[in-house]
């Protein structure tokens, strides 16, 4: 299961609508910061002792961050490469009914950087109104 992050930017877009701001800023504006926001996570995670090192392996395997969508949904992935990191993160049984708990490490990392992506997408928010004029 991933981690996610939901923003409402519905009255900043439907602003931008209605004064007839190109949809090709308004998906630009919203890839950049998601790209921006999943490199956030990205460094994170990956310049705390929040990922179990052994071999670094699983450290080694984050990333690269990658963007998807439009003007009405954007996602930015970050992914964890190592087969081990969603049981790592979530935790798992063992096959004597041994619970290990979660490190959730790419859990913390988002959870720390909140504040800091709500504010590039308010920052968003106020370049596009410039941009429009607004």
């Amino acid at each position: 299961m991933a981690e996610t992050l939901t923003i409402d930017l519905s009255e900043v877009l439907a602003f931008a609508k209605r004064i007839g701001a190109a949809d090709d800023l308004l998906k630009t504006e919203l890839q950049e910061t998601a790209m921006v926001a999943g490199v956030m996570v990205y460094q994170q995670s990956v310049m705390t002792g929040y990922v179990p090192v052994d071999t670094s392996t699983l450290r080694s395997s984050i990333g690269p961050v990658s963007v998807s969508g439009g003007v009405n949904s954007v996602t930015a992935i970050v992914p964890v490469g190592a087969e081990y990191g969603i049981y790592q993160e979530r935790g798992w049984t063992t096959r004597n009914g041994r619970k290990i708990p979660g490190r959730f490490f790419m859990a913390r990392a988002l959870n720390d950087r909140l504040p800091d992506i709500k504010t590039a997408f308010g920052d968003m928010g106020q370049r596009l109104l410039r941009k429009i004029g607004g």
